[in-house]
C-alpha cells in the first residue's frame, strides 16, 4: 500500500476498501466494526474525524472511510504520518483488528510553486504516489484469497 498525501485543512477525504472470503466472494465487515488512526506510530488510537461506512452503496464487501484533515479534528500537523486501521471487526468470523486500510501523509497548505516542487520531490522520495495527492479515492476489486483488495 502506498501512502496518500493529503493537504492539511482541506476537509474530508474518502477511500474505499474491500473485504472478501478466501474464495474471493465479497463479505461484510462484521461484528461492531470501527476504525482508528495512529499518528506518527503512536500506540494511542485516535477516532475523531474518522468514519466507516460498511457495505457502502448497499454493496456487500465495499466499505467507505471518511477522514477529516481539518486542523482541529485529529490535531494533525504537516508531515504527520497517519495509519488508518481496523479497531474492531471480523471478516468471515476472523478478527481483523489492527489491519491497516489507509496510509496518509499530511502536507502543509499554502505552498509557493517552488515549495510545492520541493514537497513533490520529498513525497516521491518517501514512496508516496503523487497521483493520489488530495483525496482521490483509491479502491478496486481484490484478488482471490485477498480480503483487502489490491495493495
Amino acid at each position: 500500500m502506498s501512502r496518500q498525501a493529503l493537504i492539511l485543512g482541506t476537509g474530508s477525504h474518502v477511500k474505499y476498501f474491500n473485504t472478501q472470503k478466501a474464495d474471493g466472494t465479497p463479505i461484510t465487515l462484521a461484528g461492531t466494526p470501527s476504525l482508528c488512526a495512529r499518528i506518527n506510530g503512536s500506540d494511542t488510537e485516535a477516532t475523531a474525524g474518522l468514519t466507516l461506512g460498511v457495505d457502502s452503496d448497499s454493496k456487500t464487501g465495499l466499505h467507505k472511510i471518511t477522514l477529516d484533515v481539518d486542523n482541529g479534528t485529529l490535531a494533525l500537523a504537516a508531515n504527520d504520518e497517519v495509519d488508518i486501521q481496523i479497531a474492531a471487526g471480523t471478516v468471515d468470523s476472523i478478527s481483523v483488528i489492527g489491519k491497516e486500510v489507509w496510509e496518509v501523509l499530511i502536507i502543509a497548505a499554502g505552498l509557493t510553486t517552488a515549495e510545492e516542487a520541493d514537497v513533490t520531490t520529498a513525497v516521491e522520495a518517501a514512496g508516496v504516489n503523487v497521483e493520489q495527492v488530495v483525496g482521490i479515492p483509491v479502491g478496486g476489486a481484490g484478488t482471490t484469497g485477498d480480503p483487502w483488495g489490491p495493495a
